[in-house]
C-alpha cells in the first residue's frame, strides 16, 4: 500500500526525485549562483566554468522546472533580480600580457578566482597604474558597477599608495605591504620558509649559511625572509649570522661583491629567496657557487627542488577572509591591521611535483614545531 511517509530517493536523477541546481553545484564544486548564472550565459562566468556546468547538469539529467519559472517569473517582476556579487581583483602590472606573464599573478588570480566560484561571487581583473585605470576612473568604474570587494594583488614598488574611497570597500593587500592605506594582508610565509630553509641546510651539516634576497621584494614583504633567516640564527647561532647578499632584479649587479661575500664570510650553504637569482648570475657571466642550495619556488616543478610559496592558495584564503568581511559588512580602513600567512611545502623535485618532506627536513620541521 502506497504511504505519503515514503521517502523520495536522494540520488540525483532517481526515480521520484528531480535533479536540482544544487545538485549540479555539488557535481562541480562551484556555488549555486554560478549555476544559475553559468545556465544563462552570464558573462561574468568564465566560458570553460558554463560548459562544466552545463555538461554536468546534462549528466544528471537536470531541467529547469515550469511551475518554478512560473513562480520565479511571478516573484521576480515585483522584485529586483540579484546577480553575483562582484570582486575585483587589482593589479599594478603594464598589462595584461605581463599580468599573464608573471607565474606569481596567474597563480594568485587563478586561486582567487576558483575560489570565489565556489562562494557564488565573479571575480574582475583591473589593472591600474601609468597607461591603465587611475584611482579616480577605478573609483567611478567600483562605483558604477556596484562593486564592494577588493584584493590589491601583489603590488610593485611602483605603486606607494592607491587613493580610493575605502569607506564604502571591503577590501585586503596580497603581499603588498608598502601600499598605503593600511589593510590587513594575506601573504605566504616568507619568515617561515627562510627558517625552515636554515633548519634543513643546518641538518645538512652546514654552518656558514648566507641569504640571497631580493631588494624589492623585501621591501614589499617587510624584509620577512630576512627576518626568519635572522631569527632562526639568533636560536641557535648568533655570532655566526651572516649579512645578506641583495641582488636587483634589473641588473647584473657588482660581481666582485658577490665573490667577496661568498670569500669573506665562507660561505658553505645558500637560502636564496630572491626569484631572479637565476637571471642575476647569467647577467653577471658567473655560475652558481658549488655548494647546496634551498631556494623558494613559486611552484612544485620536476627536477626543481625548494620551499614552494604556493600563491594559489594565498588566492583562495585571501577570498575566503573577503567574502567573510562582505557578509558581515566590514567594510572601511581597519583601526588595527592584521596580518595572515599560508603555510608553505617543501618539494624534493620528483616527477609528480608533490611535496615531499626529506629525513632531513622531517627533522628541522619537527624542531621548528617544538619552538
Amino acid at each position: 500500500m502506497k504511504t505519503l511517509s515514503t521517502p523520495l530517493a536522494t540520488t540525483p536523477g532517481a526515480p521520484g526525485r528531480r535533479p536540482t541546481m544544487k545538485d549540479v553545484a555539488a557535481l562541480v564544486g562551484v556555488h549555486q549562483t554560478t549555476v544559475s548564472l553559468a545556465l544563462r550565459d552570464h558573462p561574468g562566468i568564465p566560458v570553460a566554468t558554463r560548459e562544466k556546468i552545463r555538461e554536468a547538469a546534462a549528466r544528471i539529467g537536470y531541467r529547469p522546472d515550469p511551475a518554478l519559472d512560473a513562480f520565479n517569473f511571478y516573484r521576480l517582476s515585483n522584485h529586483p533580480i540579484r546577480s553575483a556579487p562582484l570582486m575585483a581583483f587589482l593589479s599594478d602590472q603594464p598589462s595584461a600580457a605581463a599580468f599573464s606573464g608573471s607565474a606569481v599573478h596567474r597563480d594568485l588570480y587563478e586561486g582567487a578566482r576558483a575560489q570565489a566560484e565556489k562562494l557564488g561571487f565573479v571575480l574582475e581583473r583591473f589593472l591600474v597604474g601609468p597607461g591603465q585605470l587611475s584611482a579616480a576612473r577605478l573609483d567611478h568604474v567600483l562605483v558604477a558597477r556596484n562593486i564592494g570587494c577588493v584584493l590589491l594583488g601583489a603590488f610593485s614598488l611602483e605603486t606607494a599608495e592607491l587613493p580610493l574611497d575605502w569607506s564604502r570597500l571591503c577590501a585586503l593587500k596580497i603581499d603588498s605591504f608598502h601600499v598605503q592605506p593600511r589593510l590587513d594582508v594575506v601573504s605566504a610565509n616568507y619568515q617561515d620558509a627562510a627558517r625552515q630553509a636554515v633548519l634543513r641546510l643546518r641538518a645538512q651539516g652546514r654552518r656558514r649559511i648566507g641569504l640571497v634576497i631580493a631588494r624589492g621584494d623585501e621591501t614589499r614583504l617587510e624584509n620577512h625572509a630576512y627576518a626568519g633567516f635572522l631569527v632562526e640564527h639568533a636560536t641557535t647561532d648568533w655570532e655566526r649570522t651572516i649579512p645578506p647578499f641583495a641582488i636587483d632584479d634589473a641588473s647584473a649587479g657588482p660581481v666582485r661583491d658577490w665573490a667577496e661575500w661568498l670569500s669573506r664570510h665562507r660561505i658553505d650553504a645558500l637560502v636564496v629567496a630572491a626569484p631572479g637569482w637565476d637571471g642575476w648570475l647569467e647577467q653577471a657571466g658567473i655560475q652558481a657557487p658549488g655548494i647546496p642550495v634551498v631556494r623558494f619556488r613559486v611552484r612544485a616543478e620536476r627536477g626543481q627542488p625548494g620551499l614552494v610559496l604556493n600563491h594559489r592558495e594565498v588566492g583562495v584564503r585571501a577570498v575566503e577572509l573577503l567574502a567573510m568581511r562582505w557578509h558581515t559588512n566590514q567594510r572601511g580602513l581597519p583601526a588595527f591591521v592584521s596580518n595572515t600567512f599560508t603555510p608553505v611545502d617543501w618539494s624534493d623535485g620528483s616527477e609528480l611535483g608533490a611535496p615531499a618532506v626529506a629525513e632531513a627536513g622531517t627533522r628541522a620541521n619537527a624542531r621548528a614545531g617544538g619552538r
